[in-house]
């Protein structure tokens, strides 16, 4: 009884984990950005803080992704914003797009969820004028989370198809995993038990099919979550294992 206790209390932590994974980035020239301390007030111009941070200007944007990696979101977001300048001085639009994007992910984290909404829908938005189809199911996956997390179930469910649909178009694997992962968040939400069931099922075939442990891992997480929300705990403990 004492093992079922903790490993139901383990799941109940693991609730509902959202799949956008980021892996440690590399800055372009094969090296990571060196890890700082960041000061309270960083530099506006992109120059000064790429050489605050020893990075090119241009790496900047990997720069934030490492700090994001490791939950360090107030800085990333921060070096992102000194990014989007850089890009928007050079006229690079793509890499405004895909920065954007990234600053929208790091507000949601935040709990900022206006700003997340207001960058996130801007980089949707460059990206489709910019033809960066590709790039869509990213974008389609972090506006769906901002949804979920504002209850806007309607909209999450449309997004995250959006980005399994975009996925597939382009052959992207763990774009698919992770929409398929969170798809059935909204339906637990929603109180469909037994849709959600197949989703985290489908999620863990997904994220095998990717090759990417950290969707099996969260999906199997999920689906010891409903097990013992659904007063089911012994299944739950093999799901856990």
């Amino acid at each position: 009884m004492n093992v079922a206790f903790r490993c139901a209390t383990s799941a109940v932590a693991l609730l509902l984990l959202p799949l956008f994974c980021a892996r440690q980035p590399d800055d372009g020239l094969g090296n990571q950005p060196r890890d700082v301390s960041l000061p309270f007030v960083l530099p506006r111009d992109p120059a000064a803080l790429a050489f605050l941070l020893s990075v090119l200007p241009d790496s900047l944007a990997a720069a934030g992704r490492e700090r994001y990696s490791r939950q360090a979101y107030d800085s990333a977001r921060a070096i992102w914003i000194v990014d989007v300048t850089r890009a928007r001085r050079a006229a690079d639009s793509v890499a405004e797009a895909r920065t954007l994007m990234w600053l929208g992910l790091a507000a949601w984290r935040l709990g900022d969820y206006p700003a997340s909404r207001r960058d996130g829908e801007a980089s949707l938005a460059l990206k489709q004028r910019l033809g960066l189809d590709a790039e869509l199911s990213r974008s389609f996956n972090a506006l769906g989370l901002l949804a979920w997390n504002e209850g806007r179930h309607g909209d999450a469910l449309r997004l995250f198809d959006s980005a399994r649909v975009s996925a597939r178009r382009h052959d992207d694997l763990a774009g698919h995993a992770r929409a398929a992962g969170n798809i059935p968040l909204v339906l637990v939400e929603l109180g469909d038990f037994e849709n959600a069931r197949r989703g985290f099922e489908d999620a863990v075939t997904a994220g095998r099919a990717a090759e990417d442990e950290l969707t099996q891992g969260n999906a199997l997480a999920n689906l010891g979550m409903l097990e013992i929300r659904l007063g089911r705990p012994h299944p739950a403990l093999g799901l856990l294992a």
